[in-house]
């Protein structure tokens, strides 16, 4: 009777110390699916014609920074020379140690609604009521990420 008293006690607390962990690095540098370098192509040239590649599954080289995650979603900023384009990775959680490191990210270039700063009160509080000028909500073009490959540099 005891040993369940206890177990019962400390059994959530295992298993909350257990989901908290950060995520690990993969010696493979592969997360998600495997990005398929064929479809490499040069985030300026993508970012100048995104109309084409809108929708699209393409494959981009950069430096990963910025790296932060929000339920369910990894979001990161990917730099290759002056140019930058946010990616958000759905259910898949990444280790901060992936900031600075060069890699190939592989998903669909698409739209996507984000909060402005233009429905904001100057409380700081939202503006629930429905934007009829569409203030209070954004286009952001992002890629939404299948795969990441870390390209590991030579020594």
């Amino acid at each position: 009777m005891r040993y369940r008293i206890l177990l019962t006690l400390f059994l959530p607390i295992l298993i909350f110390a257990g989901c908290i962990q950060e995520p690990v690095e993969n010696p493979e540098g592969k997360y998600g699916s495997s990005v398929d370098q064929s479809k490499q192509s040069v985030l300026s040239n993508i970012l100048s014609k995104e109309g084409v590649y809108l929708n699209r599954e393409i494959v981009v080289s950069g430096v990963i920074s910025e790296l932060s995650e929000q339920l369910n979603i990894t979001t990161f900023t990917l730099t290759s020379g002056s140019d930058k384009i946010k990616c958000s990775f759905e259910n898949m959680k990444l280790p901060k140690s992936l900031e600075g490191q060069n890699a190939s990210v592989q998903g669909s270039l698409v739209y996507i609604q984000v909060a402005s700063e233009a429905g904001r009160q100057p409380g700081g509080e939202h503006v629930f009521a429905a934007d009829p000028t569409g203030g209070s909500y954004k286009e952001e073009l992002r890629l939404k990420v299948k795969g990441i490959q870390i390209i590991k540099q030579a020594k």
